[in-house]
């Protein structure tokens, strides 16, 4: 019942609708929004509502071109074909659609990119800092990075631990790969199903978490602020800005000099 009523597109207007007025716009990104006017922006796992020229942070609106990096073409969140296929801003855009993990962008050229953002992202890449080490080759210098994690206080990892740097680390020095497992039995015993409207029941929240090497729906590490502000100054992002949003949103505004 939970993923019907989620699916019937007058709920998502309504919802989206009171988002706007219940929660004011990104402050790391207006105070910095004529920066990105007219930049060249690589987005992984996108079309994300939360760019879009009416939502937290209208990075679309300002954006010269987008791209799009999806792990393959069909998802649970988006089915879009390779190619010059990629429509945002409402659909009055177009960019390229890459099929890449996030981890291996090798069809993106070094220093091609003005701006990399990725919207609840991370959580699902078992290996973080490979990820976005090369996420670093494909910025320019002085470029921006936009990445939003899931605060867990308020979603359904809300009964898990935080992850560690060190453990983050260790994943990155152990070349941990995406068919990673390590954390299922986590995940499975310590999902709040109360606070998931993507899953109907425990035993199908259970099969697709198995089946996350075709699904990559899982969240293998669980972030709060400190841990992301600290993973990307570790891997050599700087001016790190972090900041609380609802319904359940953190935002860390970044740059590579």
């Amino acid at each position: 019942m939970k993923r019907f009523l989620k699916r019937i597109p007058i709920i998502h207007k309504i919802y989206h609708k009171l988002q706007k007025v219940t929660t004011p716009p990104s402050k790391v990104f207006f105070k910095n929004k004529e920066k990105f006017k007219g930049l060249k922006v690589l987005e992984i796992g996108g079309p994300s509502a939360i760019f879009e020229r009416d939502n937290l942070i209208p990075l679309y609106k300002w954006a010269g071109s987008v791209d799009n990096c999806n792990f393959n073409a069909k998802n649970f969140w988006s089915n879009i074909e390779a190619g010059d296929n990629f429509f945002y801003d409402r659909g009055r855009r177009k960019g390229k659609q890459f099929i890449q993990d996030a981890v291996c962008l090798d069809r993106i050229g070094d220093c091609t990119y003005d701006v990399l953002c990725a919207s609840h992202v991370i959580e699902h890449i078992a290996n973080p800092i490979k990820s976005l080490l090369e996420w670093k080759r494909a910025l320019k210098p002085n470029s921006f990075l936009i990445v939003i994690a899931p605060n867990p206080t308020f979603t359904y990892d809300r009964k898990r631990p935080l992850t560690t740097l060190a453990h983050l680390i260790e994943d990155y020095e152990n070349n941990m790969e995406e068919t990673d497992t390590t954390h299922f039995e986590e995940i499975i015993k310590l999902h709040d199903l109360s606070a998931d409207m993507t899953v109907e029941t425990f035993e199908e929240h259970k099969r697709r978490t198995l089946n996350n090497a075709v699904e990559r729906i899982a969240h293998h590490h669980v972030f709060d602020s400190n841990l992301l502000k600290t993973l990307l100054e570790y891997v050599g992002f700087v001016q790190v800005e972090i900041e609380h949003r609802k319904p359940f949103h953190i935002i860390a505004l970044a740059r590579l000099i």
